[in-house]
């Protein structure tokens, strides 16, 4: 569902930018009629002017000025928050289990995981210390790291 209170926000942004309802078209590919229709609308809705116009100027009211800065908080609040979630999206996140040999494991990977936990810190790891195979399926093991002959793989999967 639309929400109409966020119809013709461009359009009074680009006229608070610009200072004219000519230039914002320009900004916006619309016609000077289309962006006074457009704030037209978005003055009737809210019952309030938000612009003093002449034939050449055009002025904030202070109405006007409040709903501008409160219009660029809330798009800048988006921005931030569409930008985080693009980066976490990058990070690695959730919950790994881990089946390592019981002294490599312990030796080598453990130091490793350690820091890469302090790096990710969004990202749960599960360790399972063992030198008996396990059933993965069973144990719900994401990875396991096995020293010694030939495993076959099940590439069927």
């Amino acid at each position: 569902m639309h929400d109409q209170r966020f119809k013709n926000i461009h359009q009074f942004i680009a006229c608070v930018q610009t200072g004219s309802f000519t230039e914002a078209g320009k900004r916006l590919h619309l016609s000077p009629s289309a962006i006074s229709k457009a704030i037209q609308a978005l003055e009737l809705r809210l019952d309030c002017r938000l612009f003093d116009r002449t034939t050449r100027t055009l002025q904030l009211t202070d109405a006007g000025n409040t709903y501008y800065e409160t219009c660029l908080q809330i798009l800048r609040q988006l921005t931030e928050t569409e930008t985080a979630l693009q980066l976490s999206q990058d990070l690695p996140t959730g919950k790994v289990a881990l089946a390592l040999p019981e002294t490599f494991g312990k030796v080598v990977v453990l130091p490793i995981l350690c820091s890469l936990m302090q790096r990710y810190p969004e990202l749960c790891l599960t360790l399972h210390f063992s030198d008996t195979l396990l059933d993965l399926d069973q144990e719900k093991i994401d990875i396991a790291v096995r020293i010694g002959g030939d495993i076959p793989l099940d590439t069927q999967e």
